[in-house]
């Protein structure tokens, strides 16, 4: 990713650092003398990196109370020599720009050497939708799992979430493992405008590979909230599974059947607990777009649905000031239709 963020930065007299209004003069002072003293040693593997003792006192806790000038230190923690300087350079200079590949890595640092600043930066650097794309904060999502910080990435997801539909119709979904695929699916905060979508998604996922993902089918099945689908799709599904692979289709058959079973129990009157929803939204230039009434929603084929995707893989940009999030819902489920939609 060639993109950059900024990554603001507001000092040491930032309202971050738990010191008094004397100190702060005096670390004021020193920095104004020091700063571009070169009076310590960190030492990341076979990399010497010479750096100021009074900035790095001033921003990571770390260092704070046992760096002294002169001192040499080796970090035995997992972090790329590169990564720690683009962090130094971050504490000289007010406003640095960050390169996209390298912000998990650098909230990482920040996290580790307790530079809160820093952190506080990347996070409101990763909800900057002006700089900092869909695309790149999966990637960023994705990054942070694969290095194993699930803080990190489930911090990213509501941001990636709600620009779902954008990534499914990127290749970067097809390159997914099953897990990501997964939990991407099963997020609360997916936004969508029916969960026939996430579906679908689930669907191209598994044809872009289907020798060797069919054996995710049960499991990425488990993500989909069937419940939420339009009845009417439920009761007349058998048009719609004959674009299915055989052993898909015997799977989507027995939780549409269990589904059919639930949305009849509400329909009578059962206690039982409805889905939880997802963020629903409406695209105007959806070829399937009507009013966008759950409740009485058009019914999709894979192939509308594919459609739909060629659109937004040439309107990306606009995509986020496009879309209208509409107001929570009931489930769907409250309201069974037994009447065919308008097509």
């Amino acid at each position: 990713m060639d993109s950059k963020s900024k990554v603001t930065n507001d000092g040491p007299e930032g309202s971050d650092v738990p010191c008094s209004q004397k100190s702060k003069s005096l670390l004021v002072e020193k920095l104004g003398k020091n700063l571009l003293g070169d009076n310590v040693q960190i030492i990341i593997g076979e990399t010497i990196l010479r750096c100021n003792q009074t900035v790095l006192v001033a921003y990571c806790e770390f260092f704070a109370k046992t760096l002294m000038i002169g001192d040499s230190v080796r970090l035995s923690m997992s972090m790329a020599p590169s990564t720690f300087e683009l962090a130094y350079t971050w504490m000289i200079n007010k406003n640095p720009l960050c390169p996209s590949d390298e912000i998990v890595p650098l909230l990482v640092a920040g996290l580790i050497l307790g530079c809160s600043r820093l952190s506080k930066g990347i996070l409101e650097a990763f909800n900057d939708l002006h700089s900092f794309s869909a695309k790149e904060a999966y990637w960023c999502y994705r990054e942070a799992m694969e290095i194993n910080v699930a803080g990190v990435a489930q911090l990213l997801l509501p941001r990636v979430s709600q620009s779902f539909l954008i990534l499914v119709a990127s290749s970067v979904f097809r390159k997914l493992d099953a897990k990501h695929v997964y939990e991407l699916l099963s997020s609360n905060h997916l936004a969508v405008q029916s969960e026939i979508e996430v579906f679908y998604a689930a669907i191209i996922w598994l044809y872009d590979d289907y020798p060797n993902r069919k054996k995710h089918i049960k499991y990425l099945l488990r993500a989909i909230r069937f419940n939420l689908l339009p009845c009417y799709l439920v009761l007349h599904w058998g048009e719609n599974l004959e674009e299915l692979n055989y052993e898909l289709a015997q799977e989507v058959r027995v939780c549409l059947t269990k589904t059919m079973l639930f949305q009849i129990e509400v329909y009578a009157g059962a206690d039982r607990d409805l889905p939880l929803p997802r963020i629903w939204i409406t695209d105007p230039i959806c070829p399937y777009h009507k009013d966008m009434e759950l409740d009485e929603y058009i019914r999709i084929s894979l192939k509308d649905f594919l459609c739909y995707l060629k659109l937004l893989q040439t309107s990306e940009s606009t995509f986020l000031s496009r879309i209208q999030i509409l107001p929570p819902k009931k489930s769907p489920v409250k309201k069974i239709l037994f009447k065919k939609p308008s097509k």
